[in-house]
């Protein structure tokens, strides 16, 4: 079941975001601590079983495009949600990406006084 399914009403929708950023929040804690070879290794991970789960994927994105068209979302909202094996090729690759680059934890970006 996705997570489309069950959203019905605005309270719904913020019991969910409440939900995803609470597990956004404690994850990051587990990332702090985590050295980078392992974080790498998860990204390219995720990436390879996107593409060896593509169809699975595609069939969940299909009923949440049907969920969204009985909701009246407009066609730039469903072009949003709208994937196919391109846009799910380009994500793993941007998995990669993310694994290609330097690891920014401990890093300090910028400073000033």
């Amino acid at each position: 079941m996705s997570i489309a399914e069950n959203i019905h009403t605005l309270d719904d929708l913020a019991e969910v975001m409440v939900g995803l950023g609470r597990q956004a929040r404690a994850a990051s804690r587990i990332l702090a601590r985590t050295g980078t070879p392992a974080k790498n290794e998860a990204l390219r991970a995720a990436a390879e079983t996107m593409r060896m789960r593509c169809g699975e994927i595609l069939q969940a994105n299909g009923q949440d495009m049907e969920s969204a068209r009985q909701r009246d979302l407009g066609k730039a909202m469903l072009d949003r949600l709208l994937l196919n094996e391109e846009r799910v090729e380009a994500m793993a690759r941007g998995l990669e990406d993310v694994a290609a680059l330097a690891d920014p934890v401990g890093e300090t970006i910028a400073a000033w006084d």
